[in-house]
Parts: structure tokens; C-alpha cells; sequence
């Protein structure tokens, strides 16, 4: 069993898996804590219903989840495990509505820290500056594209440091400022390629989510002309991911 879109598989109950509007994500629990009323979360084993526990504050005990109820299917549940995994019979499903239990465009700072951990002062700059495209992190864009990574326009002043992999989602703190793992986009394209609502071939031939009607794409000025200017080999890998688990086609017109 696996958590859908996930590449990470930490083995204990500290992360859990969280839907964040298009697809589900493994979070460290102190970082989905704070958003336990509005996020939809599950264990990312047996995708049972689960309780959110923070830390004590006496310390000895850290933010983990507890399965609510208990499920002997599931390996984490050390305790009653049955040494046979299974999903749980309460199994939290994906939503029919992509959006739904969207809780969070742009996560919380005390998130954020907990995602980056422990770093020095300088790279906590950078990572936190990268969240929301700046910094290092877009200057490199800036030197690499110039102008949009596919239609090629400006400003510059206009254009979104877009992260190929989510900041949220990336295995490390070096995908987070990797500006392999970057596009310079137009707002527009930025918002459907973060929802995943277009993506890129490994040849830079513009996809459409099957879940966007093609009305309302044509309505949002994509068309089939539409391609990334160049295709630098190392954002291959992350093109990948961004398009893993997800049914594409080009546009007919």
C-alpha cells in the first residue's frame, strides 16, 4: 500500500498523510497539527482515521498520531499489529471533489519550520524565501529563463518562481533550492501547473489535466503551441514527479 503522489515512506507514527486539495502529502505531525479542525488526514500505511497528538510539554513525548479506532492491519499500530497489512475498514478515501478539504494555499510558518528542521540561519532564509519563489532560489530562475519558461513574455516583475515539485512535497532541503526543481512562469500558468491542472512532457509539450474541462482551457488561453523554450536535463526528474499518479493529454487545438 501507498499513500497516492508520495515519494517519502518514513516508517513511524511522526508523519501522516494530509489532503491538501489535489493530492495527498506525507507531513512531519507537529506541521499538520495546527491545521487538525480543517485538514482531512489519514495514516499513510493503512489510510485509517487518525487522532493528531502535539508534543507534551514536558517533552517526552513527541507529535505523533494515534489511529482512532486502532487497526491490527496496520504496521504501525505496534501494539495490536497482526503481522498481516491490510487498509484500514474505516479507510479515509480521496475526496470526488478535487478541491475539497482544501484547507491552505500557502502553509503556516510554524509548518514550515517543522518541514525544513534543523538548518543553520542562512539556508533557513533561503528555504523560507524559496516558499513563496523568492531569493536565491528565483534569482537563479531569473539567470536561467529570463522571461517566461514557456511563452516566453515579461516582466520579469510579473513572473512566479515556480517550484516543479512543490516546496511542501520535496524529499530534501536541496530540492527546496535546486533551481533544477524551478520554471519562471506567467500567474496564470503558475496557478494551473501548481494545482496540476497542466504539465510539461519530458520534451516540454504542454499536458492538460483530463479533470480541466477544454472550454474552460481554451477560455484560460492554453493552446497545443504552448511548450517549455528549452528542457534542461536535470528538470526531467522533477517533471516526472509532477506529473506521477495523474491522467494528461495535449490539447486538440
Amino acid at each position: 500500500m501507498k499513500v497516492e503522489n508520495t515519494l517519502v515512506r518514513p516508517k513511524n507514527k511522526k508523519r501522516c498523510a494530509i489532503w491538501t486539495g489535489t493530492q495527498w502529502e506525507i507531513w512531519p505531525v507537529s506541521a499538520a497539527y495546527p491545521h487538525r479542525k480543517t485538514a482531512l488526514v489519514r495514516c499513510y500505511e493503512c489510510h485509517g482515521p487518525i487522532i493528531l497528538m502535539r508534543e507534551s510539554q514536558n517533552g517526552r513525548n513527541e507529535a505523533h498520531f494515534e489511529h482512532r479506532p486502532a487497526h491490527p492491519g496496520c504496521p504501525l499500530a505496534y501494539k495490536q499489529y497482526c503481522g498481516t497489512s491490510s487498509l484500514h475498514p474505516q479507510a479515509v478515501g480521496t475526496p470526488q471533489n478535487s478541491n475539497q478539504h482544501a484547507f491552505t494555499d500557502h502553509i503556516s510558518d510554524e509548518a514550515a519550520e517543522e518541514i525544513i528542521g534543523s538548518v543553520g540561519s542562512t539556508e533557513r532564509e533561503q528555504l523560507l524565501l524559496a516558499r513563496v519563489g523568492q531569493g536565491e532560489f528565483r534569482k537563479k530562475l531569473l539567470t536561467r529563463w529570463k522571461t517566461c519558461s514557456a511563452l516566453g513574455c515579461g516582466p520579469q516583475t510579473a513572473l512566479i518562481a515556480s517550484h516543479i515539485v512543490s516546496w511542501r512535497t520535496c524529499e530534501n532541503n536541496n530540492e527546496r533550492l535546486d533551481p533544477d526543481n524551478g520554471l519562471l512562469l506567467s500567474p496564470n500558468l503558475d496557478k494551473l501547473f501548481d494545482r496540476k491542472m497542466i504539465s510539461f512532457t519530458d520534451k516540454g509539450r504542454l499536458l492538460v489535466s483530463l479533470s480541466l474541462d477544454l472550454n474552460d482551457a481554451m477560455l484560460l488561453g492554453l493552446r497545443q503551441d504552448i511548450q517549455l523554450r528549452s528542457v534542461p536535463n536535470g528538470i526531467k526528474k522533477y517533471l516526472a514527479r509532477h506529473r506521477e499518479g495523474l491522467k494528461w493529454r495535449e490539447l486538440p487545438f
